[in-house]
């Protein structure tokens, strides 16, 4: 297939995305990769997009020309991105509404197209960008067809797995979490609260460093709550103390603003927060709330309905969860063996030419770590002091995993009801039941004591 030399390079679309900005990257995408015209762009609503099944109805307005499209996956986190971003500003119906001198609900098609001219310096329209999508679709079909081709060896395989660039972080890339991703951005976009859980190291805090979005207040943990809710509310009014003091009716003493959370009530500081700002106006992100406290819980109580609240916890004890009635829970996984060689291989190309058997190297760093990036991490900076990785240097080092916690409560149970049953068929066969009746009245002890037990052994964390 020869390409036309009037559509638009991928050089220049290219150059299109990076230069526009997040609704005109959206606009671009919704051409090149849906194949939308404008007239159906500018009339997209809300309740056209179609979030958990990644796709949206072009031409609802127009039962004779409806087509639902497909998101492809950049097109998809620009609508994402986009969604936030009108979510702050309180928009309407329309996905692209008028300015507020515009007589229209939506913005209209002429608009798009000179901002289109204008960001390619004149070299393409929005109808060579949607010519373009259409020669795409060809040339993908083209290379299903010799994908399906038997020329590739059988076990031939390919990595599919998610290499996200970071700015932050021990590492500027993430291995895998694409679908853990794309959820945060869907519930962001939804303003729901999210707890997310996973033991140490295993990429909570990594997620919530590279997190964007607008309006952000950043909190450490709630082992100090009061402290927690004065840095939430500096952060509100800019850092400025005295203004606090004032709708706190206090003395006006700004070095004794610290003492006035153990004065005033955490209701009325709550209510502070709260009457600051507008319903759902801002993300509260609370790097570990695992030691969160009584006090700390009924504070989050009080926030959690009108902020929307991103929290990472190793676990959170069950006494404190109804301070997580409305919160969505996503927990992270260690990284499969797949992900884990690759997350390897990243990391420890600089090593390669002092490493003696690289396969043994990377079985070696996936059976110690289990797929936990920070593990993997530490382990590697640790084999990076080696001079020679040689085999006996890989069987030397040794790097320790924390153990998941058990709960025996349920296998207890079990056993506990076994001796039983024993006792009661020991009264049933008499005198030759002797030791029956033993393990009977040993179990009889035993539960009568069970409710210490239990409470000893029970399920303690969410």
């Amino acid at each position: 297939m020869h390409t036309n030399p009037s559509l638009p390079s991928s050089t220049l679309i290219q150059h299109l995305l990076e230069k526009a900005g997040c609704k005109y990257r959206l606009i671009i995408l919704l051409m090149v990769d849906g194949g939308m015209r404008t007239i159906d762009i500018v009339r997209l609503k809300r309740e056209d997009i179609d979030l958990p099944r990644r796709t949206l109805l072009a031409g609802a307005d127009a039962p004779n020309r409806q087509t639902t499209i497909s998101l492809s996956d950049r097109l998809f986190d620009a609508l994402l991105d986009y969604l936030v971003k009108l979510a702050s500003k309180g928009a309407g119906t329309y996905l692209f509404p008028a300015g507020s001198s515009s007589s229209q609900p939506h913005m209209n098609q002429q608009t798009i197209y000179q901002r289109i001219r204008q960001l390619s310096n004149e070299r393409t329209t929005p109808s060579q960008l949607r010519q373009y999508a259409r020669q795409q679709n060809d040339l993908t079909s083209q290379a299903l067809h010799l994908k399906k081709s038997p020329i590739w060896p059988f076990w031939t395989h390919q990595r599919n797995i998610s290499i996200v660039p970071m700015q932050y972080g021990m590492t500027h890339f993430h291995i895998g979490r694409q679908t853990e991703m794309q959820k945060i951005q869907e519930l962001t976009y939804k303003k729901v609260n999210l707890l997310l859980l996973g033991p140490m190291g295993i990429g909570k805090t990594h997620l919530l460093d590279n997190y964007k979005g607008e309006h952000i207040i950043r909190l450490d943990d709630f082992r100090y709550p009061k402290k927690v809710l004065v840095g939430l509310l500096l952060a509100l009014f800019n850092q400025d103390k005295q203004a606090i003091l004032d709708h706190l009716h206090q003395v006006k003493d700004e070095a004794h603003l610290e003492k006035i959370a153990t004065k005033e009530s955490t209701k009325r500081l709550c209510e502070l927060a709260i009457q600051a700002t507008p319903r759902k106006g801002y993300t509260i992100i609370v790097d570990d709330m695992t030691n969160i406290t009584k006090i700390g819980a009924d504070i989050l109580a009080r926030l959690k309905n009108h902020f929307h609240v991103i929290a990472a916890a190793r676990h959170v004890k069950i006494d404190h969860a109804d301070c997580l009635s409305n919160f969505e829970k996503l927990t992270l996984q260690p990284l499969n063996r797949l992900e884990t060689i690759e997350f390897i291989d990243q990391l420890s190309e600089p090593l390669e030419a002092r490493i003696e058997d690289y396969a043994l190297f990377q079985n070696r760093i996936w059976e110690h770590t289990q797929g936990n990036p920070l593990f993997i991490i530490e382990l590697i900076e640790r084999l990076d002091k080696e001079p020679v990785l040689s085999n006996d240097v890989l069987g030397e080092v040794h790097y320790a995993v924390a153990r998941q916690e058990i709960d025996f409560s349920v296998p207890l149970i079990i056993g506990f009801s076994s001796l039983l049953v024993l006792r009661y068929l020991g009264n049933e066969l008499g005198s030759n039941a002797g030791a029956f009746r033993l393990l009977g009245g040993i179990a009889l002890v035993i539960a009568f004591f069970s409710r210490r037990i239990f409470k000893a052994l029970r399920r303690r964390y969410v």
